[in-house]
């Protein structure tokens, strides 16, 4: 779905893109692949992290309550 719906709407764009420098063009190729990859490990991550949160805040909640 991501490389579809920019080829179908930007398909001058990115044939520009990869036809400037033949040397880039491996580069080019990797970068789109990695970068779905990147931001699903840092939504991952973003997730995982608001769990272990809320799971340390409501395990601190019965020592509060044991103190007052």
């Amino acid at each position: 779905a991501y490389f579809y719906a920019g080829l179908t709407k930007r398909d001058w764009v990115i044939s520009v893109i990869y036809s400037t420098n033949s040397n880039t063009f491996t580069i080019n190729v990797l970068e789109d692949f990695t970068k779905p990859l990147s931001l699903s490990f840092r939504l991952f991550g973003n997730i995982l992290a608001d769990e272990l949160v809320v799971v340390v805040l409501v395990s601190l909640v019965p020592l509060v309550i044991l103190y007052l």
